[in-house]
């Protein structure tokens, strides 16, 4: 929010929400309409189809297939796995790329996390992935997610504000990953499971809690009565 897009911008019944975020003196992009010019709008409007763009290889006489993920895009599972596996469960691409501009965050923690992340994708994916980005860790990730050629200082973890260009192969994996072709229904089933046994753990626990407090209050009573009788 508000490093690409302002929020609320199509959302039913809260556009004027949208205009006071994006116009106010807050916003260090935006600002009130000027007299006689329309307001200014600097928010993105996110895509609605998963393109798979071809790369011409003379040598095999087969074109690679290759998706784009543009900045933060490739830390959404659910959007990069749809540019890998179709509907029917094929395989759309050979390898992904990611470009992106890691410039906002300056040089710390986010642009090696952001490497991390993609790996993620990787492995998730079953897919190469080539990244170029700007202030991060450009490099190249293997289908298992290890890292190599990546635009840093030798010797160094990765890190901002690397300098230079590598050049490598992309490993290609012809493999179709379960996440691919049916998303987050194995981490659904976890969760539900999860539910479930905390569940019954708190239910269990209740029962337990009444059943003590009923056998203190019982032996409590115990010696009161026989004294009575006596």
């Amino acid at each position: 929010p508000f490093g690409e897009y302002v929020p609320f911008r199509y959302t039913p019944g809260l556009f004027w929400l949208y205009r006071f975020l994006n116009d106010g003196p807050w916003n260090p992009w935006g600002r009130p309409p000027r007299p006689g010019e329309p307001p200014f709008e600097y928010s993105l409007t996110a895509g609605k189809e998963f393109t798979v763009l071809n790369l011409p290889q003379a040598a095999s006489g087969r074109d690679g297939r290759f998706g784009v993920t543009i900045c933060y895009e490739d830390v959404i599972p659910q959007v990069f796995r749809r540019f890998v596996a179709s509907s029917d469960g094929t395989k759309r691409v050979d390898f992904m790329l990611n470009i992106s501009n890691d410039g906002w965050f300056g040089h710390g923690n986010q642009q090696p996390q952001h490497l991390v992340n993609c790996a993620f994708r990787a492995i998730e994916n079953r897919v190469g992935i080539a990244r170029a980005v700007n202030t991060g860790v450009s490099g190249f990730i293997d289908p298992d997610g290890c890292w190599h050629d990546l635009v840093v200082e030798p010797g160094r973890a990765p890190h901002a504000g690397g300098t230079g260009y590598r050049v490598a192969h992309v490993k290609l994996d012809e493999r179709v990953s379960f996440y691919s072709v049916h998303g987050d229904v194995f981490g659904f089933v976890c969760l539900g499971l999860t539910v479930l046994v905390a569940g019954d753990s708190i239910v269990g626990g209740l029962r337990g809690g009444r059943s003590r407090r009923r056998a203190a209050a019982a032996s409590a009573s115990a010696p009161a009565a026989k004294e009575a009788t006596t």
